[in-house]
Formats: C-alpha cells, structure tokens, sequence
C-alpha cells in the first residue's frame, strides 16, 4: 500500500493578538492520525504519517518569522513527497494521499468550490502567510 499522510496542526501563532492560540489542534491530528493508522480506519502504515504541528511551547525569545509551522515547511515536505527531483515529474502513487490541516482557517466567503486554507504559525494579518488545502 502507498498511503501516504501529512497532518498539519496549528494551535500556537507568533501573533497572539490577531491569532490566539487554539487548544483543538494537537487533539484534532492525534485522532486523525489514529483512524488512519486503525485497520477498520485508513490501516496505514504510522512511518507514512507526516506531521507539522505547533511545539508544546514556543521558544523565548521568539522569532516570530520561524514559529513552527510554517508554509515553507509544508510545501517542503508535499514536494518531497510528491516530486521525483531526479525527472522533475510528479511521482505517481497507487496509494492516496491523505491531508488534514486544523488551525485558524479562512477561505472566501461567497466561493462555492472547495477553497481552503489555514494560517501558517508566522501569519500576520498585514501578511498572511498560509498552507493551502
């Protein structure tokens, strides 16, 4: 099976003050990763479960442009995991690959098509960066 998962949870925000901190997220992707790895779930290998989440508690000082996660740590790890580097062509998998994000999230407000994204850990409201689903 060529499963694959990446999980990212995001409870801890650089900026409080536009961003609080959120308690659901750790909970969110632990349960997420158990059904995937349950048999009577996604029966998934738990070495092929990616996960980027906030760390129990932000370094002080903190930098804010390297609180974790961050888009850039996403998008290294989808591309690592879906680029053969070697050809410069999307791997194809047989298996599914599964992404699950739980954060402060936002999409448009009257955009009828599957549109989402949550804020990365260094978003700022004057520049929010973000993980897109």
């Amino acid at each position: 099976m060529e499963d694959m998962a990446i999980l990212v949870g995001v409870s801890k925000y650089a900026y409080t003050q536009s961003f609080p901190p959120l308690d659901g997220p750790p909970n969110d992707v632990r349960l997420f990763k158990d059904w995937l790895i349950s048999p009577t779930g996604g029966g998934m290998n738990a070495d092929d479960i990616h996960i980027l989440e906030s760390p129990p508690e932000l370094p002080s000082p903190l930098d804010p442009e390297e609180t974790p996660p961050r888009t850039q740590d996403f998008d290294r790890l989808f591309k690592r995991l879906t680029v053969d580097p070697a050809n410069d062509d999307f791997i194809r998998r047989s298996g599914r690959l599964y992404l699950y994000f739980s954060g402060h999230g936002f999409s448009e407000r009257f955009d009828e098509s599957v549109k989402a994204a949550i804020y990365a850990a260094n978003a700022m409201r004057s520049w929010p960066e973000n993980i897109c689903g």
